[in-house]
C-alpha cells in the first residue's frame, strides 16, 4: 500500500465526519430554534422553565453529536479517533478563552481604577448586593442570547462598540491603565508643583520688599504713619461730633414743639376752667348777697356776716377786672380766700353753732315751762 492509499481513507473519513457533524448540528439547532419559537408563541408564561431546560437540550445535542461521530467512524483506526476528537475539543475552548480575554467586560474590568472601585464598593453590603444583581442579570442575558442567534449578533455589536471606545480611551488617556496609586501620586505631583513654585516666588518677592523697606528713614515713615492715623482719628471724631450735634438739635426742637403745643393747649384749658369757676363764684356770691338782704337775720348773726359782705365786694372787684389774665385773677382770689374768707367763715360757723345751741336750749326750756304750767310733766 502506498502513501496515497494510506492517506485517502483517513481524509475521506475526516471529511465524512465533518460533514456529518455539520448536518447534525444544523438540524439540531433548527429543531431547537423552532421548538423554542413555537413554545414562546403558545406558552409565554413558561419562559423561565425553558431557561432551566436549555442546558439539558444542549447536553442532548452534544450527546447526539458524539453518537454521530462514533457511528460515522465505520471502523476507522482507533489512532485516528484519538487524534481527531481531542483536537476538536481543544480548539473551541481556546477560541472561547481568547474571545473572553478580548471581550469588552474583560478589558473594562481589567482597568486598575475600575478594580479598585469595585473593591471599595464590595466593602459595603448594599454595593455587594448591587454587583451580585448586575452579575446575575448579565449571566441570564448572556444565556438567552446564546440560544437566540439574532440576539447574539446585537451583543457582539455592542461588545465591538465598547472595545472601540476602550481603544480610543487607551490611545488618548493611557494613564488610565496605570495603577491607581501611581495615578494619584502623579496627580498630586502635577498639582503641587505649580503651588510650590508660586509659594517660592511669593517668598522671594516678600523678602525683597522687606529688604527694600528696611531703610534708614524708618523713624520718619513711622511718624508719617502716626500723623496719618491721628488725622483720620480727628476726622472721625469731628464727624461724630457733627452727627451728635445734629441729633441733639433735632431732639430739642421736637421736644420744644411738643412742650409748646402741650403748654398752649393746657393754658387754654386752664383759662377756660378759671373763667367758668369765676363766673360761678360771682353768681353764687350775688345770690348769697341777695338772700342776705331779703331775709331778716338776728343782730348777732348779722354782726358776724358783715366781714363776709365786705370781702364779697373785694372778690367781685377782683373777678371783674379786665387788665388781669385769668391765671392772675385765680391766684389773687385763692390768696384772698385762704387769708380772709376761710377764717371768717370758720368763726362765723362757730358763732352760728353757739347761737343755735343757745336758741335750742331756750326753746326747750320755754316749752317745758309751758307744759309744767298745764300740769304736764315733760321729760328732759
Amino acid at each position: 500500500m502506498t502513501d496515497s492509499d494510506d492517506t485517502n481513507p483517513y481524509d475521506t473519513t475526516l471529511n465524512n465526519d465533518d460533514n456529518n457533524d455539520e448536518h447534525t448540528t444544523t438540524a439540531v439547532e433548527q429543531d431547537f430554534s423552532s421548538s423554542v419559537t413555537t413554545r414562546d408563541e403558545k406558552h409565554p408564561d413558561i419562559h423561565d422553565e425553558d431557561e432551566e431546560q436549555q442546558p439539558s437540550l444542549v447536553n442532548d445535542k452534544e450527546n447526539d453529536q458524539t453518537d454521530d461521530d462514533d457511528s460515522s467512524s465505520d471502523g476507522s483506526p482507533p489512532e485516528l479517533d484519538r487524534h481527531h476528537h481531542p483536537q476538536e475539543e481543544k480548539l473551541p475552548q481556546e477560541t472561547h478563552e481568547e474571545e473572553e480575554e478580548g471581550s469588552f467586560w474583560h478589558r473594562f474590568s481589567s482597568i486598575p481604577i475600575v478594580q479598585d472601585s469595585v473593591g471599595k464598593v464590595q466593602q459595603y453590603p448594599l454595593g455587594r448586593y448591587a454587583l451580585e444583581k448586575a452579575e446575575t442579570t448579565w449571566t441570564k442575558a448572556s444565556t438567552q442570547a446564546g440560544a437566540l442567534p439574532y440576539a447574539q449578533a446585537y451583543f457582539e455589536k455592542a461588545g465591538a462598540l465598547g472595545c472601540l471606545s476602550l481603544d480610543v480611551l487607551e490611545q488618548r488617556f493611557p494613564v488610565v491603565y496605570q495603577p491607581t496609586e501611581q495615578i494619584v501620586d502623579t496627580f498630586l505631583t502635577t498639582v503641587k508643583a505649580p503651588v510650590h513654585h508660586a509659594v517660592s516666588l511669593v517668598d522671594r518677592f516678600w523678602w525683597t520688599n522687606n529688604s527694600r523697606n528696611k531703610q534708614p528713614d524708618d523713624p520718619l515713615n513711622h511718624l508719617s504713619e502716626t500723623k496719618a492715623l491721628l488725622q483720620e482719628t480727628a476726622h472721625h471724631i469731628a464727624r461724630i461730633n457733627d452727627s451728635l450735634r445734629g441729633w441733639t438739635t433735632c431732639v430739642a426742637s421736637q421736644v420744644g414743639s411738643q412742650l409748646k403745643g402741650s403748654y398752649e393747649s393746657t393754658q387754654a384749658e386752664c383759662n377756660q376752667r378759671i373763667l367758668e369757676l369765676t363766673t360761678e363764684l360771682v353768681t353764687k356770691l350775688d345770690s348769697a348777697s341777695a338772700y342776705a338782704k331779703t331775709v331778716s337775720i338776728p343782730p348777732a348773726i348779722q354782726a358776724r356776716l358783715e366781714p363776709l359782705v365786705a370781702f364779697y365786694d373785694t372778690m367781685r372787684h377782683e373777678a371783674v377786672k379786665e387788665d388781669l389774665s385769668p391765671l392772675q385773677k385765680a391766684s389773687r382770689m385763692v390768696i384772698l380766700t385762704q387769708s380772709c374768707v376761710l377764717p371768717a367763715l370758720q368763726s362765723s360757723i362757730d358763732g352760728i353753732q353757739e347761737q343755735l345751741k343757745y336758741y335750742t336750749t331756750m326753746s326747750k326750756g320755754s316749752i317745758k315751762g309751758q307744759l309744767n304750767s298745764f300740769g304736764i310733766h315733760a321729760s328732759s
